[in-house]
């Protein structure tokens, strides 16, 4: 099969950069979309900067980019389809709400060294305002998981990342005629949390895989390539396939009773507290003459509803490896917020409830010689995140408080999930992928043909 596609693969490569150049944040190539040029990316993000909290709300990224020097390696024998590209400039818009300290804010100019602490302390930046963030230079770049299909390729499972991204950020206040401040920001960039990247990523994922996606049906025809022996190379991957998905999903069900054994499936997520001593009077209703926020009570349940998506598989790069992602059906944060005046006694409580729905994490794995070696885990996002109580918390309170849970919560997650405690989920694994005794190598051994059959589909030495 390698030497059979090795003839095809130049031609049909260079057509799927092509088509990444041509397409990508443009409309064409038998893709309808229906979305207008902005785009929401987040309602809330919340971030610590040193001495001041940032809340940014309804961000939207205002276009699509393009892609620059795109490259992209289809590797049909291994399951895999690699790309990178550079991207150009990014822009999004975005609100904020600061939560500082008088006492924290940086009045001298000469002081305000945008490198050593955040722009949201200087003076002329005002509580609350618009920003706009100018992202450059970023690659995006991680492989696809291919499948035969009827004479065509799908794809499924992907790791894409972001990366070498600069920010600048412009602060300004609308309708007050003074000049923004322009500076350099840092994202969090932490692959455990939901962080302005991860935002990006999960719009620019759906962009790429639709029209990557369409350049392979409109583009390759693998009946014309493979000819008679296509059926043959389908059901020895499907049955690769199946088998994987079918173990990874008993590691995922036992995962999930021993979760829900140890800790009945929820963990409490870290109390949060929030002092000020100061605040312009167009601050929030919310928000107006309070000296503290405190989130407390939090636990987090719903860790036992881990699922398979069936999106990903087997593939190989110097290594066999295992890629899927984890989706978690329904999760909730039960918590209470205390809200404490500036003046006078005794706090206000209001407890909340929020709905996670689809959480989903991607998982890789790596098998190295027919050992489970490990396994590497990152957050990708969510379908839905929505409070249960519609009338009771409202405005930038609610915000703040998905703002904080999106932070929280894919820690809590991530610490949670279990994998690695039990033998016989490794045995499991590798008994289907990495070793000449398991599913992949003994296909790539018989299979169809024999032991040096090139027409093999998992000849995954290449």
């Amino acid at each position: 099969m390698r030497l059979v596609w090795d003839d095809h693969r130049e031609a049909i490569e260079h057509s799927l950069a092509y088509t990444m150049q041509q397409t990508i944040g443009k409309e064409g190539l038998n893709v309808f979309k229906t979305k207008g040029t902005v785009l929401r990316l987040s309602r809330s993000y919340y971030q610590e900067q040193g001495a001041v909290g940032v809340l940014f709300q309804n961000l939207n990224l205002i276009k699509l980019p393009q892609c620059w020097l795109p490259d992209a390696v289809l590797s049909v024998a291994s399951n895999v389809l690699k790309i990178e590209t550079i991207l150009s400039k990014m822009i999004i818009n975005a609100n904020y709400v600061l939560l500082r300290n008088k006492s924290d804010i940086i009045e001298n100019v000469v002081s305000q060294d945008p490198f050593k602490t955040s722009p949201f302390l200087f003076k002329q930046v005002h509580n609350l305002g618009h920003v706009t963030f100018l992202v450059e230079g970023c690659t995006l770049s991680g492989y696809l998981i291919t499948r035969l299909s009827g004479g065509k390729i799908n794809l499924g499972h992907d790791n894409l990342q972001l990366q070498n991204c600069e920010y600048s950020v412009e602060i300004y206040k609308k309708k007050r005629g003074d000049p923004p401040v322009i500076a350099r920001f840092a994202d969090q960039n932490d692959e455990n949390t939901l962080d302005i990247n991860h935002y990006l990523l999960m719009t620019l994922r759906e962009e790429f895989v639709t029209k990557i996606q369409a350049a392979l049906f409109s583009n390759v025809n693998t009946s014309a390539v493979f000819g008679g022996n296509l059926q043959a190379y389908e059901e020895e991957q499907e049955n690769i396939f199946l088998r994987t998905s079918s173990n990874l999903t008993k590691i995922i069900r036992d995962r999930n009773k021993r979760i829900l054994d140890m800790n009945g499936g929820s963990v409490k997520i870290p109390d949060y507290r929030m002092t000020w001593e100061y605040w312009e009077s167009t601050i929030p209703d919310e928000f107006n003459k309070l000296s503290s926020i405190e989130f407390t009570k939090m636990v987090l349940t719903g860790l036992d509803t881990a699922y398979n998506s069936y999106s990903g598989g087997p593939y190989k790069f110097d290594d066999p490896m295992v890629g899927e992602q984890i989706r978690f059906s329904k999760l909730q944060v039960r918590g209470a917020v205390a809200l404490s005046p500036s003046e006078g006694e005794g706090d206000d409580t209001y407890n909340f409830a929020v709905e996670i729905t689809d959480f989903a994490i991607n998982i890789e794995i790596n098998i190295n010689n027919g050992t489970f070696n490990n396994i590497k885990t990152e957050v990708v996002g969510y379908r839905n995140i929505e409070f249960m109580q519609e009338d009771i918390i409202m405005g930038p309170l609610r915000t703040l408080i998905t703002g904080y849970l999106k932070n929280e919560v894919p820690k809590a997650i991530i610490e949670n999930m279990g994998f690695h405690s039990k033998p016989e989920n490794k045995k499991m694994l590798t008994q289907v992928i990495g070793n000449k005794d398991g599913v992949m190598g003994s296909l790539a051994m018989s299979g169809t043909g024999s032991e040096t059959d090139e027409s093999n589909f998992l000849k995954l030495n290449e």
